[in-house]
């Protein structure tokens, strides 16, 4: 009675080796493909809604009007100016140019 007891413990022990390397090797499989993902992030793309206009509308006219109001700070970049500032210049080279 005694060695089937001896021989339990150790098929005991067995088993348990074989599930804690398992879960090791799990848990290791895990680790590799989060330490992948932070080495190689997904690309991401950022494009602000005007720029996918621009190729069904042009660069200018009805764009431009749309960014005035639409994100002010993106047709101040755009234009390098303020809406006012562009009006003002407009304004003094609109004879000039009719």
């Amino acid at each position: 009675m005694c060695k089937s007891t001896v021989e339990n413990m150790v098929e005991s022990r067995i088993v348990i080796r074989n599930c804690v390397i398992n879960l090791t090797n799990i848990l290791l499989e895990e680790l590799e493909e989060v330490l992948e993902e932070e080495r190689n992030p997904e690309k991401r793309i950022w494009c602000r809604e005007w720029l996918t206009r621009r190729e069904s509308q042009g660069a200018s006219t009805n764009l431009i009007r749309e960014l005035r109001y639409e994100d002010p700070k993106e047709y101040r970049m755009m234009l390098r100016m303020t809406a006012a500032k562009f009006y003002y210049l407009l304004g003094l080279i609109t004879p000039l140019i009719q």
